[in-house]
């Protein structure tokens, strides 16, 4: 509190001393609403119409006119004025990086640095307090132009102290940036892999060099030595002891199943031993709001003997002989699998699908020791995966922390 009270950052760099001082947007910078372009959106323009979606996927989502009614120009801010209840896009900036490039639509605002360093005026805006307490979670939020320029913020005296913090926290989101990339090359590489590791475009060779026999089609019941079965009522009043319990949510986290993030449930030593889970047990939902989420499956590698399973899922008990449960695990996520099982959800209100649809989905199977090839090439790409996703959050972390230290 002290520190805030002296309006000296926690965090700063060596030479630079006294108070930040007081200001507001409109003191600093220059503002202007943006135009409509919905009329005249064109995919052949030349210009990026950056509106909400554009801002919210950090560029991702584009629109292009070939009509700029509101110009942005380099080193200009742009910045979400409206947005739902609790949305994370209000207030959220975009920094120009080029002349005629980009045209502001409306509902964002153009801000133009007069009298600080518009790259660290753009760390101060973006998704600032002072904003997102307009947000009250009921109904749209709509920041006004009086608003924005209230905005009271304090910054160096020194202009220098402002171009050091700006060009470090660029530094922080290049790297940021460079791993982001970096995972989506490596995303991108996997699964090209694996459509042509499952196709059979690429075949390994066994250790002598020698070609593995064909492939064998087969259902998934003939592969399931356990059968299939459906797991325990998951009562709200018995969650938080008990059994370690698998859930829909753990289909869609992570590439197999993680013991540390399982929820517990309080059943009885009779239920649980009929619905215990296995190293190498593989499951599937059973129910989903859009047909697409039929069946998404996943595997459990643990050996912990205190896992269960939840009732809107179909377990599949593998003959662990003839099936590597990785191998089938990466099998199972390819889109010629997923077509055949989406196609046998029924859908009334939800889409359902049951143990005997899942039972009669084909595959094409590789020798066993050609699944372990499979399944060790693309855990290998999964493990690079996941060191990168644990550096991105490490850097996303750091910055957060920066943020919070080298601003009053």
């Amino acid at each position: 509190m002290k520190v805030k009270e002296q309006n000296v950052p926690v965090l700063r760099f060596p030479g630079f001393e006294g108070k930040w001082e007081k200001t507001t947007i409109g003191q600093v910078a220059n503002y202007e609403n943006g135009k409509a372009h919905e009329k005249n959106i064109d995919e052949s323009g030349e210009f990026i119409v950056v509106n909400s979606k554009f801002i919210s996927t950090c560029g991702k989502v584009k629109k292009y006119t070939k009509q700029a009614y509101c110009p942005a120009h380099k080193e200009d801010i742009l910045m979400v004025l409206s947005d739902v209840p609790n949305g994370r896009a209000i207030a959220k900036c975009f920094y120009v990086d080029s002349d005629n490039l980009y045209t502001v639509n409306q509902r964002i605002c153009k801000i133009t640095s007069c009298n600080a360093v518009s790259r660290l005026l753009f760390y101060v805006l973006n998704r600032n307090v002072y904003f997102l307490r307009f947000d009250d979670g009921v109904k749209q939020t709509n920041l006004r132009k009086d608003d924005v320029l209230s905005c009271k913020m304090l910054l160096p005296k020194d202009s220098e102290e402002q171009q050091k913090i700006a060009a470090f926290l660029t530094a922080v989101d290049s790297k940021i940036e460079q791993l982001n990339k970096k995972k989506a090359l490596l995303e991108q590489y996997k699964k090209g892999m694996m459509q042509k590791l499952f196709s059979q475009e690429i075949r390994f060779k066994d250790e002598q060099g020698n070609e593995f026999p064909d492939w064998e089609l087969k259902k998934l019941g003939e592969l399931a030595i356990g059968g299939f079965s459906n797991g325990v009522f998951n009562d709200p009043q018995k969650v938080g002891t008990g059994y370690r319990l698998i859930n829909v949510k753990d289909m869609y986290t992570g590439n197999i199943i993680s013991v540390a993030t399982l929820s517990r449930l309080n059943i009885s030593e009779k239920e649980f031993a009929k619905n215990k889970v296995k190293h190498g047990d593989t499951f599937f939902t059973r129910s989903s709001l859009v047909k697409e989420g039929i069946a998404y499956s996943n595997v459990f590698l643990g050996k912990e003997n205190d896992v269960t399973y939840d009732g809107h899922l179909i377990r599949m008990r593998l003959d662990l002989a003839a099936v590597n449960p990785i191998y089938l695990a990466y099998q199972l996520k390819t889109n010629q699998i997923r077509r055949q099982l989406v196609r046998r959800g029924k859908t009334t209100t939800m889409t359902t699908i049951g143990q005997q649809d899942v039972a009669t989905v084909k595959i094409d199977l590789a020798p066993y020791e050609e699944q372990r090839k499979i399944a060790d090439f693309l855990s290998s790409i999964d493990k690079k995966i996941n060191l990168i996703s644990t550096e991105l959050n490490h850097a996303r972390s750091f910055k957060k922390s920066l943020l919070q230290q080298m601003f009053v």
